[in-house]
């Protein structure tokens, strides 16, 4: 009988979690659907820093 109560527990945490990111995810999609502009300023700003930073990195020559 105990294990088949952490069986249960288990398949209950798990899709207490399994939720839990679902919701997370669902309010990014939401967020970037209201401002696109905004991820797509987030995103160039990321890709500049990136680009820069590989571009100190690499020796010149």
């Amino acid at each position: 009988m105990i294990t088949l109560f952490r069986t249960i527990r288990c398949w209950q945490l798990k899709t207490k979690w399994k939720l839990i990111l679902w919701r997370f995810w669902d309010q990014q999609a939401a967020a970037v659907i209201r401002d696109p502009a905004a991820l797509e300023k987030k995103l160039t700003d990321s890709l500049a820093a990136l680009i820069h930073e590989a571009n100190a990195e690499t020796p010149e020559g």
